[in-house]
């Protein structure tokens, strides 16, 4: 079994990868897509964390801004559309 992204193998499950797993629970294909899925948002939602809680005070020391989205999508919207607003490797890049 291969989990891809963007069309690239990014990892493959064998036979005895699989086996092992069957060892444990009943079915190992929804279990593993439930695992991943599980990865992927957990790291999303430290991210925003992260994001939400040095944008909302920045944003509050900001006169000119008067509301603040209070949607999750929306606030990150927010922040990634600030003209101050670098991501990683912007921030490695520049040495901050």
């Amino acid at each position: 079994m291969l989990v891809k992204l963007d069309d690239e193998v990014i990892f493959e499950i064998d036979e005895t990868m699989l086996n092992l797993i069957s060892d444990y629970v009943v079915d190992p294909i929804p279990d593993i897509k439930r695992r991943l899925e599980w990865v992927i948002t957990h790291l999303c939602e430290q991210c925003f964390s992260r994001v939400e809680k040095e944008w909302t005070e920045k944003f509050r020391n900001d006169p000119e801004i008067t509301s603040i989205p209070s949607k999750k999508t929306h606030f990150a919207d927010f922040v990634f559309s600030h003209p101050e607003y670098k991501n990683r490797a912007q921030r490695e890049q520049e040495g901050l």
